[in-house]
């Protein structure tokens, strides 16, 4: 008779999404610079992949489906189809922040 084995349920909290995030954020700008800047460049951080997905979770952490639903109508479906990579996730951020200040959400 075989055992089932147990499944493990890891718990990942706030701090622990955030640490993920801040860690790949720093070995993307730091393969960025190669040395270049000692303290942050914003212009430099704002090219990194993590960083605009780090924006766009803490930005939209507490939307409801309602408000991602009305995030995404026909031009964000057609226009979010055209972009890839970073861009991508530029224009979602964009409507995100676009969203909030519409609704007083700021």
């Amino acid at each position: 008779m075989m055992k089932k084995k147990k499944k493990v349920v890891e718990i990942i909290t706030l701090e622990d999404i955030n640490k993920r995030f801040y860690s790949q954020i720093i070995s993307e700008y730091k393969s960025m610079t190669i040395g270049k800047h000692r303290a942050l460049n914003l212009n430099v951080l704002q090219k990194c992949p993590s960083y605009i997905k780090l924006c766009k979770f803490e930005e939209s952490y507490f939307f409801t489906i309602n408000d991602w639903d009305n995030i995404r109508d026909e031009e964000y479906w057609e226009k979010r189809r055209l972009l890839k990579g970073i861009q991508k996730d530029r224009y979602i951020l964009k409507k995100i922040i676009d969203y909030k200040l519409k609704n007083g959400l700021s």
